[in-house]
């Protein structure tokens, strides 16, 4: 009998830290190997105070909403919420909230004032007189495959 009090011991000391750290009852639940049910029935015995998932839920949707307000992006959302892109567009979608999108000429005018010249960059060894053609050619098809073709061209293999 002893051994299972100290199991539980230890089980309402985990939730405790981990609960102190902000994660959900579904988050540290699949941490202890814990259905999130035994886990919110030994939080609200021990007073422990853990952000539930609905909470958690709510709080991503009012982050997301508060951004596009101001006209945020859907990277900027992601990398706030420590979400993929993916994950964001979904959770918008199912809450009926718009996200913007963007063309490749905006998302390319707006990273180049941010010193973010990748998009606008052609690869070493392109020619001077060449440089506008690459800049053209990225943003019709994107950087990164514009990348992978001019590195193929110089080569030789395209």
């Amino acid at each position: 009998m002893s051994e299972r009090k100290n199991g539980a011991g230890k089980l309402i000391a985990a939730i405790r830290q981990l609960a102190a750290l902000g994660l959900t009852v579904n988050q540290i639940g699949d941490r202890l190997g814990r259905h999130h049910a035994t886990i919110a029935k030994y939080a609200a015995a021990h007073n422990i105070a853990v952000v539930s998932s609905d909470q958690a839920r709510r709080d991503k949707l009012d982050t997301i909403r508060r951004i596009v307000a101001e006209g945020g992006t859907l990277p900027e959302m992601a990398r706030k919420l420590r979400l993929s892109q993916d994950a964001v567009r979904s959770l918008a979608h199912r809450n009926g909230i718009e996200i913007q999108r963007q063309t490749k000429e905006e998302v390319a005018a707006c990273a180049a004032p941010r010193g973010r010249q990748g998009v606008l960059r052609c690869p070493p060894g392109i020619p001077e007189d060449m440089q506008d053609e690459c800049r053209d050619f990225a943003r019709e098809i994107g950087p990164q495959m514009a990348l992978r073709a001019v590195k193929r061209l110089m080569e030789g293999g395209l």
